[in-house]
């Protein structure tokens, strides 16, 4: 029996890309600007106002380990919900929404590989690239997720 089509957002983080599953997606938005807060975790940009709610911003790159980059007019917001709060995520350019066949959709435990099931849902292949689709829940650990599921930030 074939499984149902899932629709994916493209997004290219460095000279990788990655997905996420467009159920997740709330928006996509262009650069605003950020409020810093201090003494929040490194990944942590700031905060911006989506829609008259305060929404916190997580810079991918930091997450993955990348070396700091200055935001261009390609970069983007990812807006999605962890723990039905809103979570802003910077990527470097967002590519395209694609139609992926979840038999085209791997799941990490069909790797020879141990690959974390909890930061990645599944991997595809498109035009000859390995694209991950990352689990937006798997991406904070939980002491992050503990910060942004608080009704309000709490700042030391």
């Amino acid at each position: 029996m074939k499984k149902k089509d899932e629709y994916v957002l493209r997004f290219s983080i460095g000279k990788d890309e990655y997905a996420f599953r467009i159920d997740e997606v709330i928006e996509v938005l262009r650069m605003v600007i950020i409020k810093e807060i201090p003494r929040l975790s490194k990944i942590v940009k700031g905060v911006f106002n989506f829609r008259g709610q305060i929404v916190m911003v997580i810079d991918l790159r930091e997450r993955f380990g990348l070396e700091d980059y200055r935001y261009t007019k390609n970069s983007r917001i990812i807006i999605a919900k962890i723990d039905s709060k809103e979570i802003g995520f910077i990527v470097d350019s967002v590519n395209k929404i694609e139609d992926v066949s979840r038999n085209n959709i791997t799941s990490p435990a069909d790797y020879p590989i141990k690959i974390n099931e909890g930061f990645i849902y599944g991997i595809f292949k498109s035009d000859e690239i390995i694209i991950p689709v990352l689990n937006i829940n798997g991406i904070l650990n939980k002491e992050e997720i503990n910060i942004i599921s608080k009704d309000k930030v709490k700042i030391n």
